[in-house]
């Protein structure tokens, strides 16, 4: 479960191969905050939008890379958004191995994507209660 006083986080890494692991860095305020399982799936999850924002935006080194965490009591939602543009919807492109998008589809209860104004949104919601007992169905 996620606690009530948890709050909103939002963060901003530059756009760079060590991306990935500087957000996972950032996400430590929750390690204390929400059950381990679920935890674990935010800093997988949240590592593997800002890798496809890194290989696949087009778009400069450090360029910014916005993160936001919206814990509540029921669902645990992270948007993903850089300054590239989504020009056809997202979908899974590989199965075995599984890729990045495969992932997210296995260990979210939702995913999806959104262009705007020259900027490319992905986010995915976590059922926080049903994933706190059981990890998550695959």
């Amino acid at each position: 479960m996620v606690p009530r006083n948890a709050e909103q986080l939002d963060l901003t890494v530059g756009l760079s191969v060590d991306a990935p692991r500087q957000a996972r860095h950032l996400l430590a305020v929750y390690r204390d905050q929400i059950e381990e399982s679920v935890f674990d799936d935010l800093c997988v999850l949240t590592s593997e939008l800002v890798t496809n924002a890194v290989q696949h935006s087009g778009r400069p080194r450090r360029d910014p890379i916005a993160i936001t965490v919206s814990p509540g009591p029921d669902v645990l939602r992270v948007d993903v958004t850089d300054g590239g543009a989504c020009t056809r919807p997202l979908r899974v492109r590989s199965f075995e191995p599984p890729s990045g998008l495969r992932y997210l589809e296995l260990m979210s209860d939702r995913w999806g994507s959104e262009a705007g104004n020259d900027t490319c949104r992905v986010w995915f919601e976590i059922d926080v209660a049903q994933n706190a007992v059981l990890h998550h169905r695959g």
